[in-house]
């Protein structure tokens, strides 16, 4: 694909046409293939170079951001162990039965619950009865804190690294921030 304006040239090769589908949610959503069954055997027959996966980073925000820092991967033996599982076998059967490319974005996080992934505007709407208990402000301490301890929200997950929430002496992992928005109210 090659762009052109009056004073620049940009080429992007190795662009493909096809479905693109977001695979959201939480724990099953981010399960991972090389975690599944027949991993081994999964991952030896990935050999799709039309199913592309980008993995959203995880952050904490309070608005919506206009960009990230991710990549797509290459749907092969060597990348689809960490493709989201059902993301990646949805996929595969797509392009099985339309054989056309499918592009998967995962953007998703275990243990998170529904109101931290909603908009202020969007919590309010809902009625009464359904609602939990919301604080934006409180949640911004959390994410103030955390984003000062160096950022890495993805790394502190991954490696469960333990954190302490504000106003609190007990410790949890960063992946039960429900818990950590509890402490906080106390």
């Amino acid at each position: 694909l090659t762009v052109r304006s009056k004073k620049n040239v940009i080429t992007i090769g190795n662009v493909l046409l096809g479905d693109i589908w977001v695979c959201s949610g939480q724990s099953n959503m981010e399960w991972m293939v090389k975690q599944s069954a027949n991993a081994d055997e999964e991952i030896a027959l990935a050999d799709f170079p039309m199913i592309r996966s980008l993995n959203v980073p995880r952050t904490v925000a309070l608005e919506p951001r206009d960009d990230l820092s991710a990549k797509w991967d290459v749907c092969s033996p060597a990348t689809v162990g960490d493709f989201s599982a059902v993301g990646y076998f949805y996929a595969r059967e797509l392009y099985r039965e339309l054989g056309i490319p499918i592009g998967i974005i995962n953007s998703s996080w275990g243990g998170t619950l529904i109101e931290v992934w909603m908009s202020g505007d969007s919590y309010s709407a809902l009625p009464d009865n359904v609602k939990r208990h919301y604080d934006p402000m409180k949640m911004q301490v959390l994410t103030d804190y955390l984003q000062s301890d160096g950022g890495d929200l993805d790394g502190y997950h991954r490696h469960e690294r333990m954190i302490l929430p504000p106003k609190t002496n007990g410790t949890t992992p960063l992946r039960n921030i429900p818990q950590c928005r509890r402490r906080i109210n106390q």
